[in-house]
Order: structure tokens, then C-alpha cells, then sequence
């Protein structure tokens, strides 16, 4: 997210730059001003919209109910012993 796009004239990096960089890492980059209150709703909005949608995926694929800290500990356990002796 950039500020200030308001200020074109003082622009330290191209929009051609922006776009390659935000192609080649896979993001989005968005442009705003406070000033003239240009973005700063839709990008807060798209940036919250991700993260919830990250947060969720991540939830949905990796909950698998509980974990057996029992089973943990004692694999830890075992392994340790035998090269601790």
C-alpha cells in the first residue's frame, strides 16, 4: 500500500516498477490518499477481506479435531533417550 498518490510529481517509484514487483511476489499493491480520500476504504477492506480468508482456509485445512500431547511427549521422549545415554 502506498500513501500520498496524490502527489504524482514526487512519485520515487514508476508504475511500471509497482506493477512488476506486484506481479513477480503475487500481491497487491494499492495507492492511496488520505488527502483527497482516494482508496483508503477499498483497500482496507480488500487487505481485511484476505487475511479473513486466509485465517479461514487455514482453519478449515488444518483443524483436525485435538492433539494426543501424550503421543507427543512420549515420541520426544523416546528419541531424546536414545541418543542421550
Amino acid at each position: 500500500m502506498s500513501n500520498k498518490s496524490d502527489l504524482k510529481e514526487e512519485r520515487v517509484v514508476s508504475p511500471e516498477e509497482i506493477e512488476e514487483k506486484k506481479m513477480r511476489l503475487g500481491i497487491d499493491f494499492y495507492e492511496t490518499s488520505a488527502l483527497k480520500k482516494i482508496n483508503i476504504d477499498e483497500s482496507i477492506d480488500n487487505i481485511i477481506k484476505k487475511i479473513h480468508k486466509s485465517v479461514y482456509d487455514h482453519e478449515e485445512t488444518h483443524t483436525s479435531g485435538t492433539i494426543d500431547i501424550e503421543k507427543k511427549n512420549n515420541s520426544k521422549s523416546q528419541s531424546m533417550s536414545k541418543c542421550c545415554k
